[in-house]
């Protein structure tokens, strides 16, 4: 990603691959600042947004997470969503 993409991208983009990358997210100027390299070069730290790795895998409440209202074509039991992956209501996914 480029700075202006970055600049552009939705704040809980920019705070997941923050943390991903090890920082913690404080604000959008800080956090564009955190994944560029600081050359002033305007290359980007490789940084990518946590994933779940394993089929089956349980919600983990620890990482970020959203919670989903109404239905979603699809999952018609989704309760919650982290990582592009949606879960029931007891955390298993979907």
């Amino acid at each position: 990603m480029t700075t202006e993409e970055l600049t552009a991208a939705h704040w809980m983009t920019l705070k997941k691959m923050v943390e991903a990358a090890g920082g913690v997210y404080e604000t959008r100027v800080q956090a564009v600042a955190f994944l560029t390299d600081k050359t002033g070069t305007g290359a980007v730290v490789t940084a990518k947004p946590p994933t779940l790795t394993t089929p089956g895998a349980a919600l983990d409440k620890a990482r970020p997470y959203g919670e989903v209202y109404g239905e979603v074509e699809g999952f018609p039991k989704a309760i919650f969503t982290q990582a592009g992956f949606y879960f029931n209501s007891a955390g298993e996914q979907i």
